[in-house]
């Protein structure tokens, strides 16, 4: 049985069972080899991945956190803001200070002690600036 159909715009003339012809075919092609889907189990295909490299998930160590502006700005909502001073001051300020951590404020002279809890003490701009006039 032949059906021809126009196309509306163009007016070609076609074969819809031609057209279509790969829509009845018990397998699709891309996944069979001559027509034949390869037979196995879900588990034959685990030997593809090499599974002594493969590690539980840990939580790494961090040293540092680096935040995105536009991504934050796009992740915090306004909230109770009606300006974007308020936005800053209620929502934007506090979610970047509690990313920075809590530290305290050391004096850095040439006698200060180095101080055990070193990531608390960079954690504070100010220490970290006077450190860093003792570098030549």
């Amino acid at each position: 049985m032949k059906k021809s159909s126009t196309a509306s715009m163009s007016k070609i003339n076609f074969d819809l069972d031609q057209f279509f012809a790969h829509e009845s075919q018990s397998s699709p092609p891309s996944l069979s080899v001559g027509g034949k889907l390869p037979i196995g189990k879900k588990a034959d295909l685990l030997s593809c991945l090499q599974l002594e490299e493969m590690q539980t998930a840990s939580t790494p160590d961090i040293d540092a956190i680096f935040l995105d502006g536009a991504t934050v700005v796009r992740m915090l909502n306004p909230g109770r803001a009606k300006t974007f001073q308020g936005y800053a001051d209620l929502v934007l300020i506090p979610y970047v200070k509690q990313k920075q951590g809590q530290g305290m404020r050391w004096r850095v002279v040439p006698t200060t002690m180095i101080i055990r809890i070193w990531k608390g003490f960079l954690s504070v701009d100010k220490n970290k600036a006077e450190m860093f006039s003792f570098l030549p």
